[in-house]
């Protein structure tokens, strides 16, 4: 994708800072993007020197020059490189992230024909923007946030890899401490305002369900002058801190919704099982996805591009084309020797509560024709004092779920789950890995299993699911559909 084109005056102006090297005199060479890593820098962009509790991107200023950079922002003088080549420019600023958000809010308020779109919410964000992207790509050219560029310095590398000339950009918000979605919305400033869900997630940061609340509607203080917000209809907790404002459009099943799903199932494609739903007990729509919850997610969709006065038939081709993101609920067949495989549905990008009754669901759905349900689940984490409950209320969930026949728990928070499971009697069996290698799982796994993989980022359950792919082979379908739009 083409990069925009900025001027080394407009990038010290928008960030305030000060020449260390100016431009060369004469005609200065015009910065190609912005980079604040080495690794996928590209020749003529500007790098932004970074610092982190782990890391200092001063420490590569001189591999950015080797690269090609064509300007440095740097912390201090003292920073910069003692050699600098004649072509590139320098840029001292007083914090080099506060000046990567000034220049995407200065960016953003250069796109006066792009509609802007900001997705928030406590899950199904990363697949959301996926089918607003899908949606809006079908009629229109844009940006949208590579897979969670959702915090403080993917959010602004998003927006400034929008061109003039983009009709939408997409930006995912996230957060994990009170504050963060303002900030980022401030600088996003978008026209459809997204809040996908309101759950149990980051409480050690955000408190409760209702602090979760509070923060993700912060993002609709921020809307642009024309700008709508889009909600889910069954959070109350939402309701009660939402700001003042009628635009708004309401989402889900319940009778309050504007556009409501009154109708969800899995129908089977060649390249695997798509959701199918009805809306307003009308419209019929189709996404390659699996999980009746991510009818919501599509109806979000459905909502902004209405709103951006999308036909019916676009919406649907667009959600037709619709890529699934890598361990979100992804369905694939393995198929191991003597053609009898394993159903693997891969869901270990994140998890909370509500997340994990969702994943659970699909489990029991999809995997109707298995001889087996089995569910790998790992540690909920960042649930703050409410995690023993959350993990207690799994434990439940599952002793009341017999369609699942076998629990596998890894990590330490699950053994809360374990004793609830140890108080019944019947389905599901269970066992613990703890810190158990991959291959363990490999003991329990039989050809004919449906097998559910579900836990936080850093339960790191991806080796789990990466050793089962090796010792199964390649996946017969992996959905998806082959589109180009």
């Amino acid at each position: 994708m083409t990069q925009p084109v900025f001027e080394p005056a407009w990038i010290r102006r928008a960030c305030a800072g000060v020449w260390v090297a100016r431009p060369p005199t004469g005609e200065p060479q015009p910065v190609h993007g912005i980079n604040t890593d080495t690794r996928s820098l590209r020749e003529g962009e500007a790098f932004v020197a970074l610092e982190g509790p782990r890391f200092d991107g001063h420490e590569f200023l001189d591999e950015a020059i080797e690269r090609g950079a064509s300007m440095l922002l740097v912390r201090d003088e003292d920073a910069a490189p003692k050699r600098v080549p004649d072509h590139v420019c320098v840029v001292r600023v007083g914090d080099t992230g506060g000046a990567l958000l000034r220049l995407a809010a200065a960016h953003r308020r250069t796109l006066h024909s792009t509609r802007v779109v900001g997705v928030a919410g406590s899950n199904g964000k990363t697949t959301s923007v996926r089918l607003i992207d899908s949606v809006l790509s079908s009629v229109w050219r844009g940006t949208s946030s590579p897979r969670s560029f959702n915090n403080a310095v993917g959010v602004p590398l998003t927006i400034l890899k929008a061109r003039p000339t983009d009709q939408y950009l997409i930006c995912e918000i996230g957060t994990s401490s009170p504050g963060e979605v303002g900030m980022l919305a401030r600088v996003v400033a978008p026209d459809a305002g997204v809040i996908t869900s309101i759950a149990e997630e980051h409480l050690e940061g955000l408190g409760s369900v209702e602090g979760v609340a509070r923060e993700q509607a912060s993002l609709l203080n921020h809307l642009s002058d024309r700008g709508f917000g889009v909600i889910p209809s069954g959070a109350h907790a939402l309701d009660a801190v939402l700001p003042p404002m009628e635009n708004l459009v309401r989402v889900g099943v319940e009778p309050n919704a504007d556009l409501r799903v009154d109708r969800v199932s899995h129908v089977v494609h060649e390249d695997g099982p798509w959701i199918r739903f009805r809306c307003n007990k009308r419209a019929e729509y189709e996404a390659p996805l699996i999980g009746r919850h991510n009818a919501g997610n599509a109806l979000m969709a459905i909502a902004v591009a209405r709103r951006f006065n999308i036909d019916d038939d676009s919406i649907r081709k667009g959600l037709a084309c619709t890529q699934p993101a890598e361990h979100r609920l992804g369905l694939e067949r393995l198929v191991g020797e003597g053609g009898q495989g394993v159903t693997l549905i891969d869901d270990c990008y994140n998890a909370n509560p509500a997340s994990m009754d969702a994943a659970i669901d699909t489990l029991v759905d999809l995997g109707s024709g298995a001889s087996r349900r089995v569910a790998v689940l790992a540690d909920m984490l960042e649930l703050g004092s409410s995690a023993g409950e959350a993990h207690r209320r799994l434990g439940q969930r599952l002793a009341s779920t017999p369609e699942v026949d076998l629990v596998v728990l890894v990590g330490a928070m699950v053994l809360e789950t374990e004793r609830e499971l140890a108080k019944r009697e019947g389905p599901p069996s269970r066992m613990l890995l703890a810190d158990a290698p991959a291959s363990a799982l490999l003991d329990v796994i039989r050809p004919g299993d449906a097998v559910l993989f579900k836990g936080s980022r850093s339960m790191r359950l991806e080796r789990f699911v990466d050793a089962l792919r090796e010792r199964f082979g390649a996946a017969a379908s992996a959905g998806g559909p082959a589109c180009s739009t």
